[in-house]
């Protein structure tokens, strides 16, 4: 998978959670984001076994950093 399929699966879970939400497209990442920290607060009572948010956030920004290195942009 490229950045190009990544960013649009990514737009795949905003469009849901705008629809949802109602949420306007200038905060929607900022409001995910928020709602995704209450996700990993709370997984246990959903019978989840989630990483902690800020564990999540860490391995989120490594693996963006080891996909944009070249530049994947196709």
């Amino acid at each position: 998978m490229n950045n190009l399929e990544r960013a649009a699966t990514a737009l795949v879970a905003v469009k849901a959670f705008m629809a949802v939400n109602k949420t306007d497209e200038e905060v929607v990442i900022a409001d995910l984001i928020c709602n995704l920290m209450h996700l990993a607060d709370q997984a246990d009572l959903y019978d989840l076994e989630l990483d902690s948010f800020e564990g999540s956030l860490k391995r989120a920004r490594q693996h963006y950093e080891m996909e944009t290195k070249g530049n994947d942009d196709e």
